[in-house]
């Protein structure tokens, strides 16, 4: 599995929603136009991707940084709280 950072800016309101929907087939929101994505493979990459630039006729500026299981542990909040790694499961 491939850890990817997703952002975008995107003026378009309908585009925008459209584009947030498919995000989160693919993993979870972090901020209102920024999700970590789970992937299993390059192939799945490009099948979003592909379906994104579907989502309209304009040129789409979305930004995936790859987070590699390295990078991921040295991520952390403002408050210094470590990022969950993914699969997050809290059993309780």
């Amino acid at each position: 599995m491939k850890i990817y950072l997703a952002c975008y800016d995107i003026e378009d309101d309908r585009t925008r929603d459209r584009v947030s929907k498919l995000m989160g087939e693919y993993g979870q929101r972090i901020q209102k136009s920024v999700f970590e994505l789970r992937l299993r493979n390059e192939t799945e990459l490009g099948d979003l991707k592909k379906r994104l630039r579907d989502l309209s006729e304009d040129s789409l500026d979305i930004r995936f940084y790859h987070l590699c299981a390295n990078c991921r542990e040295l991520c952390v909040t403002l408050a210094g709280q470590r990022v969950a790694s993914f699969p997050a499961i809290i059993i309780v």
